[in-house]
Formats: C-alpha cells, sequence, structure tokens
C-alpha cells in the first residue's frame, strides 16, 4: 500500500497505512518536511527534503514514475 502526504500528517492516510499494515500489507509512504507521524508508521518512507509544497508534490510524481518503470522492468524480465 502506498499513502502520499505532503505533510506526513494527514489523519486519513496515517489511519490507512496503519489498516494496510493490520491487513499484513506492506506499507510505502511518500512523504515531504520531516516525514511526520507517517514516518513512524508506515514500513518504508520515501521522504522528500523540502517544506515547499510544490516541490514536495513534483517529486512524489517523478518518484511514482520511476517505481512504475522499475516494475514494469521487472514484468518485462519475467515473462
Amino acid at each position: 500500500m502506498v499513502g502520499i502526504s505532503t505533510s506526513g500528517n494527514s489523519p486519513n492516510v496515517v489511519e490507512g497505512i496503519r489498516s494496510a499494515k493490520l491487513a499484513g500489507a506492506y506499507t510505502l509512504a511518500l512523504t515531504g518536511r520531516d516525514g511526520g507521524m507517517i514516518k513512524n508508521v508506515a514500513d518504508y518512507c520515501i521522504k522528500v527534503n523540502s517544506n515547499s509544497t510544490p516541490i514536495i508534490q513534483e517529486s512524489h510524481i517523478a518518484i511514482i514514475h520511476m517505481i512504475c518503470y522499475a516494475f514494469d522492468t521487472l514484468l518485462e524480465k519475467l515473462q
């Protein structure tokens, strides 16, 4: 499960991460600033080291594209 929160403190995203972990899912959080509460809840946290919301959000988009590319590459090798 992937949760995205610029501040890392969005209550619904934090609760979603907690619920996913209780269901047995691995969790990844994309955050900014200091990582907020989510950095202590998610299995993995990618934190964009910035206080600028636009920079954090644009970085999250780039990170998601990189993750998708990595999965596509892996799936191609498995076929």
